[in-house]
């Protein structure tokens, strides 16, 4: 991974940083550096993002090359579609997104539902969302929010003056209601917004 090594360089960090930053060694940046060994899947993310480049450009290949006619994306831990609870954990998995819905520069995932609260826009106990992260969302966007620090949930994002409400598909559900200063004070935030829903049989 020559480009690895010309982006450090480009940051002025030496492979001891770059190491304490992404949690290895110094010895496997230098074993990246010079195509010795491969990182995983879920550390090629966080060059990219920490770089901000696609993991494409990270390893100098062009896009989709590896992943035929897609990119594969994590897939965090369970996001619950009803009552919020906890949010991402740890990737639990991989699944391939097209190029047209996705690249592989990091802003992209799939979050896994549990719950039936969105049955009714499509959203099904199970299913993997396609994410954008992003901090922001328009009227009737689907996005998943953080609550108060350590909860996350899945719903049609809604605002009507200072007033968000955060809207179920199911009416046996009912709305979060939150005001803009919830958000401007940190307690909620909006960690992007589903694209796609794939719903897997088995």
């Amino acid at each position: 991974m020559k480009r690895l090594r010309e982006l450090r360089r480009a940051r002025g960090m030496s492979m001891r940083q770059l190491g304490e930053l992404l949690g290895v060694s110094e010895s496997a940046i230098s074993h990246y550096e010079k195509g010795l060994r491969q990182p995983k899947q879920a550390l090629l993310l966080q060059l990219a993002d920490l770089f901000e480049v696609t993991v494409d450009e990270l390893l100098a290949r062009p896009p989709g090359e590896a992943a035929g006619e897609g990119v594969l994306l994590p897939v965090f831990g369970r996001i619950r579609a009803g009552p919020p609870a906890i949010a991402m954990e740890e990737v639990e998995g991989w699944l391939a997104a097209d190029l047209g819905e996705a690249d592989g520069s990091g802003r992209y995932y799939y979050l896994r539902v549990q719950g039936d609260s969105m049955r009714d826009a499509g959203i099904f106990d199970g299913s993997r969302v396609l994410i954008r992260r992003q901090d922001f969302a328009e009227n009737g966007d689907i996005v998943a929010c953080m609550v108060d620090g350590e909860e996350a949930t899945l719903k049609r994002f809604r605002r009507d003056g200072q007033v968000v409400a955060l809207l179920p598909e199911n009416p046996s559900y009912r709305p979060i209601l939150l005001s803009l200063e919830d958000f401007d004070s940190g307690r909620a935030h909006i960690l992007g917004v589903a694209l796609m829903v794939k719903t897997l049989l088995k």
